[in-house]
């Protein structure tokens, strides 16, 4: 499989297309079967050549927007790593954002060789408010040559995601309204299928990710610290 580095990431919204074949069991995933997004902000566009897999994780590579346009009024810049807290999840990365909470994220994506991280808005802190019901795009490119492709998604959320491929709704996992199911989107991942909205040429790829209601912390006006977000994902296209 070919791996692309960080410096050659760029802007692309795949959380991680495809599959990394006896990555991730089919028992461990919930499997969904099958406004063009369009970016003002200038980015790097990812290109793949016929025989070579993408593999495309969450990570600091991706740019972040604070609405459906996405327009360049709305870029905050790029993603940020962040942890529930210090060893929640395990591996917490130096540098990363720390919310200092009490732990969740259990959810593991061994897909993409394992290297997605849990991510969230740039320039947020334990100390950031009002944190409930905050939602924003993180989005990225890839451009495929023409042939057969397999891809899928992998992600976890705390609390809601949305996946847009082409500006094609792909599916949603979690929820801002009901806390079982947004705590079971973060306790293991789910598995989107994403082949049948991928095109030759160029593509975009978006992830809305949403915090939950204040109700699910028990706060209003709620700090990370009390109702921390996040969003892990892995894209992995195959010829």
């Amino acid at each position: 499989m070919f791996k692309l580095s960080h410096s050659s990431h760029a802007v692309l919204l795949m959380g991680a297309l495809g599959l990394c074949s006896g990555c991730v069991s089919s028992q461990d995933l919930s499997v969904s079967e099958p406004n063009e997004v369009a970016t003002e902000h200038e980015s790097v566009e990812l290109a793949a050549s016929k025989g070579q897999d993408i593999t495309l994780e969450s990570d600091t590579s991706w740019d972040v927007y604070s609405n459906r346009g996405l327009g360049k009024d709305a870029y905050l810049g790029k993603a940020q790593i962040v942890c529930s807290n210090a060893t929640i999840p395990a591996g917490c990365p130096a540098g990363a954002v720390d919310y200092n909470w009490g732990g969740a994220w259990s959810a593991r994506i061994d897909a993409c060789q394992g290297n997605a991280r849990w991510i969230w808005a740039p320039g947020i802190t334990g100390e950031s408010a009002p944190a409930e019901l905050a939602e924003y795009y993180f989005v990225n490119h890839v451009s495929l040559p023409s042939g057969s492709v397999s891809a899928r998604i992998y992600l976890a959320v705390d609390d809601e995601a949305e996946v847009t491929v082409n500006g094609n709704e792909i599916g949603t996992v979690g929820s801002t309204t009901d806390f079982s199911v947004a705590w079971a989107s973060q306790a293991k991942p789910t598995a989107l299928y994403i082949t049948n909205a991928l095109v030759t040429g160029s593509n975009t790829i978006a992830i809305r990710a949403a915090n939950g209601a204040g109700s699910f912390a028990g706060c209003t006006g709620c700090t990370y610290q009390q109702h921390p977000a996040g969003v892990m994902f892995c894209v992995d296209v195959r010829y």
